[in-house]
């Protein structure tokens, strides 16, 4: 197959997920080629036949000026539009077999569906845009009448436009069997799932010391989680050793990852309804007992009490768990093979890869028939 893949994506789980799935593809003798609206890094390149870099230059808007915020929410979004379009003239001009398309950071669901003729298939790593569609998440108290209407509305408009992409995309893949149903609840269609995987190779244990106790990685966004780790390390009954990579302050390669998580115990998993966790599989492959929250992707990659432990979003059931798993060592050490079993025999990038081939290849041998 000769394949384009298109993303709007910043670094993080998202855009690794992509950049794996067209090596995969690649790996298996098809030609994939990269579109993207970014920058592009230097170790991306291994991934793709062919890299399309496209420049947009965001404006950043960090609260407070009404200028930046408005012309983020028109005149931004109208130049995507365009660039998008731009894009696809250029896509449809290489007659690919089909199109992969995964999310854009600035609107969910990419405007490039709407002028795509190849077959379309839209990858969903989050059910939707979760700020527009997670009342939960509008944090309302603080705006004024005029502010508090301006945001029902540019809500209302990203609604219709991401409803309006996403009408066009020929086939939904989505990241777990969760972030499908929350994608039906919102759109009323429902997709096949290929999960993400982990490179059970390259992520494997070491007789490198144990030293970090609790391993936190994420954001210090409250979606992450970050402010109920702070607090369930202060409901701990221990003191221990802990270590935080926040993507804001570090990112880290995947040496430097793949260290961290062989020091690792244990991974605290907290995001707010994860659509999946990569961190977790890799942590997972690596040895580390993973404690999640009993919500969202991880109740489809951790079986409770035998590779980690799910957990209600409890301050104090977590700090509990935790003191129980350090003063329990062999208890640590058992799951962390069954873990380690787990990730070679049901979650290996390669097996991930072969799904998605085999889906791509009869989706299209049917529309052929």
């Amino acid at each position: 197959m000769k394949i384009a893949v298109f993303h709007e994506l910043h670094k993080g789980g998202a855009r690794r997920g992509t950049n794996e799935f067209a090596h995969q593809l690649k790996k298996r003798g098809h030609t994939v080629d990269l579109f993207t609206v970014d920058n592009i890094i230097a170790e991306e390149k291994e991934f793709y036949n062919k890299i399309n870099v496209y420049k947009f230059k965001p404006v950043i808007w960090k609260g407070h000026d009404w200028r930046k915020k408005l012309y983020k929410d028109t005149v931004e979004l109208f130049k995507l539009f365009l660039l998008d379009r731009r894009i696809a003239k250029d896509i449809n001009q290489r007659k690919y077999d089909l199109v992969y398309v995964a999310a854009s950071q600035y609107i969910e669901s990419p405007f490039i569906l709407q002028f795509l003729k190849q077959p379309t298939f839209f990858y969903c790593n989050d059910p939707y845009y979760r700020i527009i569609y997670e009342l939960e998440l509008f944090h309302k108290d603080n705006l004024n009448f005029l502010k508090l209407r301006y945001e029902f509305l540019n809500r209302f408009i990203r609604k219709y436009l991401d409803r309006w992409n996403i009408g066009k995309a020929k086939y939904i893949i989505a990241i777990s069997e969760f972030s499908n149903q929350l994608f039906y609840n919102a759109y009323k269609r429902k997709g096949d799932v290929v999960c993400y995987g982990a490179y059970t190779s390259f992520f494997v244990p070491s007789k490198k010391e144990k030293n970090i106790d609790i391993l936190f990685i994420g954001s210090a966004d409250e979606l992450d989680g970050y402010p109920l780790f702070k607090e369930i390390i202060k409901k701990m009954k221990y003191k221990v050793k802990s270590k935080v990579v926040l993507f804001e302050k570090e990112w880290l390669n995947d040496k430097e990852l793949l260290d961290v998580y062989q020091r690792s115990k244990i991974l605290i998993a907290l995001a707010h309804k994860e659509p999946f966790g990569m961190v977790p599989l890799e942590a997972m492959s690596c040895g580390a007992i993973v404690v999640a929250v009993n919500e969202g992707g991880h109740k489809e990659t951790i079986k409770n009490h035998e590779t980690g432990f799910l957990i209600e979003r409890d301050a104090v059931k977590f700090a509990k768990k935790i003191d129980w798993l350090l003063e329990n060592p062999d208890i640590v050490r058992k799951m962390s093979r069954n873990a380690r079993r787990e990730m070679i025999k049901n979650w290996d990038w390669d097996k991930k890869g072969e799904e998605l081939e085999k889906l791509l290849l009869d989706k299209l041998h049917g529309l052929q028939n």
